[in-house]
């Protein structure tokens, strides 16, 4: 166990500060414990054994091998720092939507006790209930804080380090300045646990509403672009055997064909990984004003359209023909 670690944060040292500090910041934002340099060690010799199985794998089977693995393979390596980067920023954004959905009634539940005579420090304490999740951690977090080494206000503001929520971060803003304040904090508490779940019903609405524009997306993606190209793909290869069958050369209208089938399948398939990347970005910008967020919908996309597209390709080939 220690050669691993040992090993994991050699091969951290790799890596730039910069992505480092940002992959690390994302973990805390992701409640997770471990060191920033286990999680690139391992993405380090995940990404070394894909590059050896894409170098290795067609000449062990095949006997055959060109500089277009090479380009596979590096490509490979770099997808599985990507996979690992992703896995954190989804791991991330699962716990910032569930304290966010748990504000709300933590809220409420603080300015109940508040108007049953608790200080602000035991009401806050108290409602930090299991049902809550890693939004009871940081109230734990921060109230244990607060016993000693700085004061209240500090260490609710300190929660923002580890969450990354707008939504968080302006409610304890405003915590913070009524207790400095004063004042009703039993009424103000309440009225922003309306606000915000008034709030995220509207973003509920919002949601509904847009779905219609990401199945549209969907469907052009999946179902359009594959039918489109499948037919166009049989079209071309019969074209390419009427001009390999006729007996005029140089004569007829075709004078030749510059584009193959296999290459307009090639392109065909790069031609839905693009789009599927875009279609997919576009998707998580609509839904959550993130593009990354909607990337994971991209393997499902990705595999359904050319899947379809081969079965075009069949169907009209051997079917309708």
């Amino acid at each position: 166990m220690n050669f691993k670690r040992r090993l994991y944060r050699g091969l951290a040292n790799f890596y730039p500060n910069k992505y480092k500090n940002l992959l690390a910041k994302e973990l805390v934002y992701g409640g997770e414990k471990t060191h920033v340099d286990y999680w690139l060690g391992a993405s380090f010799v995940l990404g070394f054994f894909v590059l050896l199985a894409v170098l290795l794998v067609p000449w062990a089977f095949f006997r055959d091998y060109n500089y277009g693995f090479i380009a596979l393979a590096i490509l490979g390596f770099l997808l599985m720092h990507f996979v690992v980067y992703m896995a954190i920023y989804y791991k991330q954004k699962d716990r910032t939507e569930r304290i966010e959905n748990a504000l709300p009634d933590m809220l409420q539940l603080v300015a109940s006790n508040l108007r049953a005579g608790m200080t602000p420090y035991h009401s806050l304490k108290l409602a930090a209930r299991e049902e809550f999740g890693p939004l009871k951690e940081e109230i734990e977090y921060a109230t244990t804080r607060a016993l000693g080494i700085e004061n209240f206000g500090d260490s609710l503001l300190r929660i923002k380090d580890h969450v990354k929520s707008g939504m968080l971060d302006r409610a304890l803003k405003l915590l913070t300045s009524s207790l400095k304040a004063g004042g009703k904090l039993a009424n103000v508490l309440e009225h922003l646990s309306f606000d915000m779940a008034e709030t995220r019903e509207l973003k509920r609405e919002l949601l509904t509403n847009t779905k219609s524009y990401s199945m549209f997306i969907m469907f052009t993606v999946i179902l359009g672009g594959p039918l489109l190209l499948g037919i166009s793909y049989q079209f071309l290869a019969m074209v390419t055997d009427l001009y390999a069958s006729t007996s005029v050369d140089g004569g007829g209208l075709i004078s030749s064909i510059a584009i193959t089938p296999e290459f307009f399948s090639n392109f065909a398939v790069g031609f839905l990984l693009i789009t599927s990347i875009l279609a997919s970005s576009l998707m998580g910008t609509i839904s959550e004003g993130d593009y990354k967020y909607g990337l994971r919908n991209f393997p499902l996309i990705f595999v359904g359209s050319v899947i379809l597209f081969f079965v075009v390709r069949y169907l009209v080939g051997n079917v309708f023909l």
